[in-house]
């Protein structure tokens, strides 16, 4: 009885830092506020405001002035982030959830160290040219990035604590 509460607590854990993992580095990619550059504006790995400040708008590293490859290393890794998440999430569902998958925990071990990996990559970011040149102050999406560390490192290790899954449980009820 203890184990099964204590296994249903890691469960919800687990379920929730996922969801939360993927929706605060859905905000990292999608914000324009990872860092701010004192005097012109803020950036993040895919939007800008510092040609217009207050206006977040895409950015092309193309078309950029102050782009260079911690930038694009930022970029390439927030998104391969979110696709870890995403691996993460979907098969830690599926297998506490609705069905086995194969190889699903060793796919759950690895796509949480991937998504530590690319989470970590990006912060590098701070050392760009734009913060290296004019200097950088910690962002709003700096505080989210941080929190999808956390919320994805919490749900990789607890995802090995979780209660039998749920095809395992019905399997097991006396009297049927």
């Amino acid at each position: 009885m203890v184990k099964g509460v204590i296994g249903l607590v890691f469960e919800i854990v687990v379920l929730a830092g996922m969801v939360l993992g993927i929706a605060f580095n859905a905000a990292v990619v999608g914000s324009c506020e990872l860092l701010s550059v004192r005097g012109f504006g803020t950036f993040g790995p895919w939007r800008e405001a510092i040609s217009d400040p207050g206006n977040c708008v895409s950015w092309s590293k193309d078309d950029a002035q102050n782009s260079d490859w911690l930038i694009n290393m930022a970029r390439a890794t927030s998104l391969m982030a979110v696709i870890f998440g995403c691996l993460l999430t979907f098969f830690g569902f599926f297998k506490q959830c609705l069905c086995k998958l194969p190889c699903s925990q060793i796919i759950l071990d690895v796509s949480g160290f991937g998504v530590q990996i690319c989470l970590s990559l990006v912060w590098p970011i701070w050392r760009s040219q734009p913060c290296q040149t004019f200097g950088c102050e910690w962002g709003e999406a700096a505080t989210f990035l941080l929190i999808s560390q956390l919320c994805y490192l919490v749900a990789s290790i607890f995802s090995r604590c979780m209660r039998d899954p749920r095809y395992v449980r019905n399997q097991e009820r006396p009297g049927e």
